[in-house]
């Protein structure tokens, strides 16, 4: 996990995976607890899928998605968590919904996260 592209001072006491690869289709989950937040803040973004997602539609940046299975002790409470492929990187965006409805989703920065933040994720997309 990253907050705007820094890592500064984040530590892990679980950083996991698995991916499934068939064709161009991958389907991958994972898990990530936090020793440490560390010092760096803005978007809050994981990196380091298996395979770059793929260019596959022009009409929009963010190709594939997921979500967090689970959480525990963010920092802020959120009705959901939910990942977007940016395509021709290795990079999920992580959003959130907005607590007053579900059609518009925000960017989840370094504020949702405590130092001993779990989470669970799948994520699915093309290469």
């Amino acid at each position: 996990i990253s907050f705007n592209g820094g890592t500064t001072g984040i530590s892990y006491s679980t950083r996991s995976g698995y991916y499934v690869k068939i064709g161009r289709l991958v389907q991958c989950g994972g898990t990530l607890i936090l020793n440490s937040k560390g010092s760096s803040s803005g978007s809050a973004v994981i990196s380091g899928l298996p395979y770059n997602i793929g260019n596959n539609d022009s009409s929009t940046s963010a190709e594939g998605g997921g979500f967090l299975t689970y959480w525990a002790a963010m920092a802020q409470n959120r009705p959901g968590f939910y990942l977007r492929g940016v395509h021709n990187s290795d990079d999920m965006d992580i959003s959130y919904n907005r607590s007053d409805g579900y059609q518009t989703l925000d960017t989840a920065t370094n504020t949702e996260f405590n130092n001993n933040t779990s989470m669970r994720f799948v994520f699915t997309y093309q290469t």
